[in-house]
C-alpha cells in the first residue's frame, strides 16, 4: 500500500490483548504441493525473482504499515528469509530493526530503532519451500523459508501511517534473501524500498522489469482503544495538581506509560516522564 508520509504521533489509552496487529501479505501459494508436502511459496507470474538480498550490511529493506486509532504497542516482529542450499533447519542468526514516520530516503524521519542492535529472539523453518511457478519445480528444495523474530520489542505508535525498515543475517555464504509477497495466478504490485551500503541510498524496489512488489512481514502486540490524553493549558515540565498538560502528544505518551497523570494529576513523577519520554527540558531562571 502507499505510504503517506505524517509527523510520528504517540499511543493514547490502556493497551490489552496480544493479536496479530499487521500482515504484509502472502507467502504460500499452492498450500501442501512442495517436497514431502510443504507448502510452495513460487514466484508470482509476471515476477522473476525468488528472493531479493536483505543481507546485513550491504542491503536493508524497507515496506509501509498503517497504525489504527488509539495506537499500538508493537511486541514482536516476523521476518522472513532464505539461504539457497541450507537445511530446513535455520542457518539465521540475526534481526535489525528501525521504524520510520514518512518515506526513507523522501523526507521520512526514523521513529524508533537503529540498525547496529540485533534484535534476533528465534528461528525456524515455515514449512515453506520457495520455488518457480512452473508446477516442475514445486518439489525444488533449495530454499526453505525461515522465520525470524524479534520479541519483547514493545514499539510505542499512535494513529498514522509508517514504514519498517529490516535486515537479516545468517551464516551461510547465501544471501540472506527475503521472498516477495506472492499470488498464484498474477503479480502483486508494491511499493517496497532498499538501501544499498554500497550506493548510500534508498531507491524503490523493483523487478528487471521495473514493476514493483511486496515484502512480507508480520506484526503483533498490542492495540489501545480510542482514549485521547487528558489536556490541560498547564505545562507539562511543571508539576500542577490536576491532570494532564498543554503538550497534547506529550501527555499522551507520558499517560501510556503512567495513567496517574492524566486520571488524578500532573505531579512530579510525571514531569520527570515528560523530560525522558518527550525530550523537553526545564528551564531555570
Amino acid at each position: 500500500m502507499l505510504a503517506i508520509a505524517a509527523a510520528a504521533t504517540v499511543a493514547t489509552g490502556t493497551f490489552a490483548g496480544t493479536e496479530e496487529l499487521w500482515n504484509n501479505g502472502p507467502l504460500v501459494t499452492f498450500p501442501g504441493e512442495g517436497a514431502g508436502g510443504a507448502d510452495v511459496s513460487s514466484i508470482s507470474p509476471g515476477l522473476g525473482n525468488f528472493g531479493v538480498n536483505i543481507n546485513q550490511p550491504a542491503f536493508r529493506r524497507a515496506d509501509d504499515f498503517t497504525v489504527g486509532a488509539g495506537g499500538w504497542r508493537i511486541n514482536s516482529f516476523e521476518a522472513f528469509a532464505y539461504q539457497t542450499g541450507s537445511p530446513t533447519e535455520s542457518s539465521m542468526t540475526g534481526l535489525f530493526i528501525r521504524i520510520w514516520s514518512g518515506v526513507p530516503g523522501e523526507g521520512g524521519v526514523v521513529v524508533w530503532g537503529d540498525i547496529e542492535t540485533n534484535l534476533f529472539t528465534s528461528t525456524s523453518w515455515t514449512g515453506i519451500y520457495r520455488t518457480g511457478n512452473d508446477p516442475a519445480d514445486f518439489q525444488n528444495t533449495n530454499r526453505p523459508i525461515m522465520s525470524i523474530v524479534g520479541d519483547d520489542l514493545g514499539i510505542l505508535l499512535g494513529e498514522g501511517e509508517y514504514w519498517v525498515e529490516w535486515a537479516v543475517t545468517g551464516s551461510l555464504a547465501s544471501g540472506p534473501w527475503t521472498p516477495p509477497v506472492s499470488d498464484p495466478v498474477e503479480p502483486i504490485i508494491g511499493n517496497s524500498r532498499v538501501f544499498s551500503v554500497a550506493d548510500a541510498a534508498w531507491t524503490e524496489g523493483v523487478e528487471a522489469n521495473e514493476l514493483g512488489f511486496e515484502l512480507a512481514f508480520v506484526m503483533t502486540g498490542e492495540t489501545s482503544p480510542e482514549t485521547p490524553c487528558t489536556t490541560s493549558t498547564e505545562s507539562c515540565t511543571e508539576a500542577h495538581s490536576t491532570p494532564g498538560c498543554s503538550n497534547a502528544a506529550c501527555c499522551s505518551q507520558v499517560c501510556t506509560f503512567e495513567g496517574f497523570c492524566c486520571d488524578v494529576e500532573w505531579d512530579a513523577g510525571c514531569v520527570k516522564l515528560a523530560v525522558e519520554l518527550c525530550g523537553l527540558y526545564i528551564y531555570d531562571c
